[in-house]
């Protein structure tokens, strides 16, 4: 099943439609199975594209980009994905700017000039804008690990593009937090600036979307029967909108078709589902937001942070009614309890909390991981002193489309922001060794 459906997010597309057509940058951000991708990709949907053109009378390509597909985590990587992107997207468009366009697609990945493959992106972009006669839509998903890692020149080059064709080249972006908030330095300020006035948060559903979202989760899940009035109201207080939590429940739901409400509320915080879903919402956060959330689920006061409160107020994760904040749904607060709760004793070297997504090393907690370090350290732990190979690196951490694209150097890259953040010493590690040839092997040091 799809997480979810564009229809059950008719008001943000408004506002993200009225913002591109008023030739603004836009940034939507939230966290995961929120519905960031898709309301992305019904950006480049056949409709706005028609609405585009019709009020601005100026034709234009949607380019969806997922920033997971880089081939490697590079100004050049970023650069080639772009193009080839933009490329399979104007395939129906004059044979001649075809050909330029492939031209300098080539230039740009055949080059190790820190030039030429820069101006071979320009080149390109300004093919399709002042040759091509379209305005260029460019639908940057899944953009957080790009946007921490990649050189600051590349956004400065945006930026100077955008200011180039101000009414032609638009960027929507798709992060987990603000990009202002993600980097501070003076090469990305520019590029954060263009859509800084528009940015706009994908949390959780309202109560009439989260009803419309369960029916087509239901019907989709093959359930055989009309969703009750009692068990939309179970969906809202164990999901309360959230796309992904609502979709286990319904699953739940159609799984234990005998059971009544209480027996299935008593199962769902051991599905696996609901602990994963919950788990990438917990493992997003920063040390203040988890700390303030498990004082607001526990009822204390002294461990509430002013700036954690809100921030975990704009993704939707708290509930305010009168002088009471809460979790905004019931699965997340059992799962924030449990944390709270688990007493152990941690083994020396690393140990990672699946559930909860927190790593220690050494008995101690580490800085957040991105969610690429988090799936690589994972699979590592899950498999610790065997030998891991590059086949089962990439099918865990990027996924099995991605076999063929994720080449040595941007799994030793992402090994080695691993290390810089696990290792005492990341030029001489001892936890994540190195099989030349072979792959990588854990050392949890116990």
């Amino acid at each position: 099943m799809s997480l979810v459906e564009p229809r059950h997010r008719d008001e943000e597309m408004e506002q993200i439609t009225q913002s591109l057509l008023g030739s603004n940058c836009v940034s939507i951000v939230g966290l995961s199975n929120m519905g960031k991708s898709a309301l992305m990709r019904s950006l480049s949907s056949g409709n706005l594209v028609e609405r585009y053109q019709s009020e601005l009378g100026r034709d234009v390509v949607f380019a969806y980009i997922d920033c997971n597909g880089m081939l490697e985590l590079s100004g050049q990587g970023f650069y080639e994905l772009v193009l080839r992107t933009v490329r399979d997207s104007v395939r129906h468009l004059d044979a001649s700017l075809l050909s330029t366009l492939a031209a300098f697609y080539q230039q740009a990945i055949e080059s190790d000039s820190a030039l030429i493959v820069p101006l071979s992106f320009n080149n390109a972009l300004t093919a399709l804008i002042d040759e091509g006669y379209h305005d260029l839509v460019l639908l940057l998903d899944e953009f957080d690990e790009a946007f921490d890692s990649l050189d600051g020149r590349v956004f400065l080059n945006l930026r100077a593009l955008k200011d180039r064709y101000p009414r032609n080249l638009l960027y929507v972006t798709a992060t987990v937090r603000r990009l202002g908030f993600k980097r501070g330095d003076e090469q990305t300020a520019e590029f954060v600036e263009l859509s800084a006035a528009h940015t706009y948060t994908v949390g959780p559903l309202s109560r009439g979307q989260a009803d419309d979202l369960a029916y087509a989760f239901a019907e989709e899940a093959g359930l055989d029967r009309l969703l009750t009035r009692e068990e939309l109201d179970f969906l809202w207080t164990q999901a309360a909108g959230h796309p992904g939590l609502t979709m286990a429940v319904i699953s739940k739901l159609d799984e234990m078709v005998d059971s009544d409400l209480d027996a299935i509320a008593e199962a769902l915080p051991h599905d696996v589902t609901v602990r994963s879903e919950c788990n990438r919402l917990w493992s997003q956060l920063g040390a203040d937001e988890r700390e303030t959330l498990l004082a607001v689920v526990v009822g204390t006061t002294e461990k509430r942070l002013e700036r954690a409160l809100q921030s975990l107020s704009a993704w939707g994760l708290l509930r305010t009614e009168g002088d009471t904040i809460s979790a905004f749904c019931k699965l997340l607060a059992d799962f924030v309890r449990r944390q709270a709760t688990v007493q152990r004793e941690l083994p020396g070297g690393i140990w990672v909390d699946e559930d909860a997504g927190d790593v220690w090393v050494g008995g101690l907690p580490i800085e957040a991981l991105t969610e690429l370090e988090f799936k690589l350290l994972q699979l590592l732990f899950q498999r610790r002193n065997k030998l891991t190979d590059k086949y089962q690196i990439v099918e865990r951490v990027w996924g099995v489309d991605y076999l063929d694209d994720i080449d040595d150097a941007r799994i030793e890259k992402l090994v080695s922001r691993l290390r810089s953040k696990i290792e005492p010493d990341p030029a001489n590690p001892q936890y994540i060794i190195t099989i030349r040839g072979r792959g990588y092997k854990l050392n949890d040091g116990a």
